[in-house]
Order: C-alpha cells, then structure tokens, then sequence
C-alpha cells in the first residue's frame, strides 16, 4: 500500500471524509480490507498517551461522587424530597402540600423516597443515587451515540466528549448537584448529540433515539422555562433538514406527547396546581428578589457566560460539523431562561454555564482539526492530546473554585449543622414549624432530623410576597378582611397546619425578608398569633432558647 494509500485509510478509519471521496479522488486501495465499525468510538487512534488523558478525565470525577455522599444535601433538592415523602406518606399534593414547581418532580423524587421507606437507606442518600443512576444512563446514551454514528464527530471529539460530558454532568454542578436544572443538563447532553446525527442524516438504531428523545422530554418537562432549549434546536435542525422532512422526524412529535400526557396529568391528577398554586404563584411569588433583566445580565454570576457566549455563537456559524451550531442554540436557550426567571440565582445560570464550557471544547476540537495534520502523525496527536488534557484541566480547575469540598468539610459549622446539632433531637421527636422566608438552612435540617415540616408550605413566601412594601397608614400587618387571596389563603393555613400538627418545635427566623416599616422588623410569630386557632394553640409552647438568627419554642 502507498503512503498516499495509508493516509486516506487513516482518514476514513477515523470518520473524517466519506467513503466515497476516495474513489472521487481517483486514489485506489487495493490490499486493504473494508474499513470495520469500531468497536468503541477511540478505538480509531490507539495512542497511549492519548487513551491514558481518555482514562485519567473519566476517572477524575469520583472525589466529587463521594463528596456528594456527604452532607449537605442541596436545600432546595432536601425540601422537594420532603414533599414527595410526605406525598408517599398520604398528604395530597397542591392541598397539604404547597409548592410552585409543577408536580414532574415530585414524581421524579418518588423513587428515593420510596427506597427510603422500604430499606436502611435515609433519603438524601437514595435521592444521591437515584441521581447518580440518572447521570448513569444519561451518559450511556452519549456513549452509544457515539458508537451507533462514529462519522458524525471527529477523531478529537471522541477523546475529549465523554470525559468532558461527565465533567458536566458529575463535577460542574457543585453545590446545584441534584437540582432540576442539573437533571435537565444530563438528559440534554445526549439530545444534542441525537439532534447532530438528525443534522447529518444519520440513521439512528430506533430504540435509542427513542430512550434519548424521551429521557430529554421528561427532563424538558421540569419546568415550563425548559422548553425554549427544544424549541430552538428544533427549529434549527428544521432549518437545516426543510420542513417536510422534519415533519416526519419522530423526535419532535415524540416529545410533543411527553407534553401532552403531562398536561393531561396535571389536570386530572393534580388539578389543585392550576386552581390553587397558579394563582398564589402568580400574586406573591414571581416578584420575590425579581433583579429584572438587566440586573441578572450585567451583575449576576450568568455575566461571564453571557459575554463569553457571543464570540463563541458567532464562530459556531463558520464551524463545518453542526454540533456547535446546535451546543450554540442550547447555550443561547439557556441564557434566554436565566435571564426570563430574572433572580440570577446559581442553579438558574448553570445550564447556561454548562453549555457555553461545551461550545467552547467543541470549537476547540473543530480548530485542532483544521489546523492539525490531516494524518495524524506521532508530533502532531501529542499536540492534540496536549491541548485536550489542558482544555480538561482549565475546566477541573474552574471547579475547585466551587464550594463542593469545602461545604462538606465543613457542614458541623455551617448554620444547618449548627440547628442539626443543637435542636436535631428535639426536632426528631416531632414535627417542627419553621416560619421564615428561606429554606436553607431549615431544609436539610428538616431530612437529616428525619421529622417533618408542620405546615404546607416550604416557606413564608405567600406572606413576604404580600408585603413588598411598607402599608401607607403606618400599620404593620394587614386585617384579615383586607387580605388578598394568597396572603389569607397563608395566614389560615399556617394556623390549621399548627393546630393539625402541633409541632415539637417552632422556629421564628428575626430575618423575616420583609422591609422595615416604622423602624420595626416584621415579626411572623405576633403575625400568626392575631390568629385565634394559632393563638390558641401557642398557648402551650414556651421559648427554649435565642440561637443565633432564631427564636426556639418548644411544646410543653
């Protein structure tokens, strides 16, 4: 065989020119047997420098899977988790239970509560592995995306995704590892390796398109604000295939229908939501710590990405693979939702973090691979695997700026270990009513206590958003006449729950996230006690101790 021979067997070996460009070329190969599927995608260029980079970044994430094992669990992750338990338990959903996610997750975190009920496993940790078979599957849809289409990326695309997908999917989260945001990402990840596949032309094996398409949908499903990321690969991959092939592409009807069962599940399952939460959601919920457009923008922890994102967009045009151009719609979807839930808090910026670290790394392969060596010569692969591993590290490094370690080393000092250690006694024996406009650090005080919190809602947040500002005649609450509809529904419920529960503890946060009106800090406890049910019941408590931010009660 010629060397001109080798270096387009080379070449075809690795996916980068079709088969029929050989003939074209007029280069004819005679002693060399047909080009064989690869039986993994890096099998292509066994280099051992190469494949000991691929092996070290899979293995480099587990520090991070034993850290996750550790308290805490993430607040917000903790308070969904307690509901889905309560659920499980027998309280009715949107009636017992107040939230304004819709139900998909609570659904979700049906699993680890169930494995909690029914084994030795305490809940935060089934919810760790429930996430971490998640990310399992996720990942394994990636890798036979891969495998199944090895043509549609390039030789540097298959050494640097898997490690850098499960850098997305393991290390990156940090503190936001288990949100739904973070669910959301893992079952994206494939969704954009299918979506350029689509793009190519590429014939997929059914049952996996279907495994990813509908392990996305659910994962889309999460949130309403989700569903811009579909919309806009969708229409991108419309774009590019014409309209009537794409209307016979099972992957936008198949997720369509994910949409529609869901809808008819709210509506006949938990009807509440749509009578009850929407319009709670809607009076007092959606202005708390609003930083509107600008302010999430300009000052938030999504202005980096954001800036970032708007030179790599623009390369991902003059890319020759469509990946970019389909990691770049993600990435633009995902800065449209954190900027249209306008708080800019860190779980709301991640996705979009997470797609702009992608589109960076998969611009970087498209370079190598123009720039490069079309042959792939010893000099030339070193270079490669260098710049990879490098790329790989300066995401590794970024990571370690996360709190991930330093929170767990340091849980028993944190303001939950404190309450876990000084009242998580006590708070066992009992239910526990906390009356605060957060949730950190009660949740996860309220799952490593294993007790429950005694009324329907996570926090006071119907009452704080009833009062954005000061009353005009000087007064600090409200009569019950003149309440609106979120803030009585609250201010009974609150009472019923105390009445229903009789917590072992109550908990009054000094920091009611209320403005100060009058030179006096609005109080919840002398709010609830102008109820008579609360106030008769209150009668029975008496105050344990002042700690820190709270007052402690406890029941007589």
């Amino acid at each position: 065989m010629t060397t001109k021979n080798r270096a387009y067997l080379r070449l075809l070996l690795e996916g980068r020119v079709p088969e029929g460009s050989i003939a074209d070329a007029g280069t004819r190969i005679t002693d060399a047997p047909p080009a064989p599927v690869s039986a993994h995608p890096f099998a292509a260029d066994p280099s051992r420098a190469a494949m000991l980079a691929f092996a070290f970044f899979l293995l480099a994430p587990l520090p991070w899977l034993i850290a996750y094992f550790l308290p805490p669990l993430n607040h917000d992750s903790a308070a969904l988790l307690h509901y889905a338990q309560r659920w499980l338990a027998g309280e009715r959903l949107y009636v017992d239970l107040i939230d304004v996610n819709p139900p998909l997750v609570f659904v979700l975190d049906l699993f680890p509560a169930v494995i909690a009920r029914l084994t030795p496993i305490s809940a935060p940790i089934a919810l760790t592995l429930c996430v971490l078979a998640w990310i399992g599957f996720g990942f394994v849809l990636c890798w036979r995306l891969l495998r199944v289409v090895p043509g549609s990326v390039s030789g540097i695309h298959r050494y640097l995704l898997p490690p850098l997908l499960l850098f997305l999917m393991i290390v990156y989260p940090g503190s936001d590892f288990t949100q739904r945001e973070h669910l959301m990402i893992v079952a994206t990840l494939p969704y954009l390796l299918l979506a350029q596949a689509r793009l190519e032309r590429r014939e997929t094996v059914p049952g996996l398109l279907f495994a990813t398409t509908v392990f996305a949908g659910v994962a889309f499903a999460l949130k309403p604000h989700f569903l811009l990321i579909p919309m806009m690969v969708e229409a991108l991959v419309a774009a590019n295939l014409g309209w009537r092939r794409a209307a016979r592409d099972p992957v936008p009807w198949t997720l369509a229908a994910i949409l529609v069962v869901y809808a008819i599940f709210i509506v006949f399952v938990t009807p509440s939501y749509l009578t009850v939460v929407v319009p709670l959601a809607m009076e007092s919920y959606l202005g708390l710590g609003d930083r509107g457009f600008w302010g999430v923008l300009l000052d938030s922890q999504l202005t980096p990405s954001a800036l970032l994102l708007v030179p790599l967009a623009v390369a991902s045009l003059y890319m020759r693979r469509p990946l970019a151009r389909i990691v770049a719609a993600a990435a633009i979807a995902a800065t449209v939702i954190a900027l249209a839930q306008g708080k800019g808090w860190p779980y709301h910026v991640l996705p979009a973090e997470s797609f702009v670290l992608l589109l960076a790394a998969v611009l970087l392969s498209e370079l190598l691979d123009s720039q490069v060596a079309a042959v792939h010569e010893r000099r030339s692969l070193s270079l490669m695997v260098f710049l990879v591993a490098l790329m790989l590290g300066v995401y590794y490094v970024s990571a370690l700026t996360r709190p991930t370690f330093w929170r767990q080393a340091r849980f028993t000092d944190s303001p939950a270990g404190q309450l876990l250690q000084r009242f998580g006694k006590p708070a066992s024996e009992g239910a526990v009513l906390i009356l605060s406009p957060g949730i950190y650090p009660h949740f996860p005080l309220i799952n490593y206590a294993r007790t429950k919190m005694a009324t329907r809602f996570m926090s006071m947040w119907p009452i704080q958003g009833a009062y954005p500002k000061c009353l005009p005649d000087g007064r600090m609450f409200r009569n019950p006449s003149e309440m609106s509809f979120a803030e009585s529904y609250a201010y009974n419920a609150v009472a019923e729950d105390f009445n229903r529960n009789r917590p072992k503890l109550v908990i009054v946060d000094k920091e009611p996230g209320i403005i100060m009106c009058g030179g006096k800090e609005f109080d919840y406890l002398a709010y609830f006690r102008r109820n008579p049910l609360f106030e008769a019941n209150w009668q029975r408590y008496r105050l344990l101790t002042e700690y820190d931010r709270y007052w402690v009660y406890i029941r007589r």
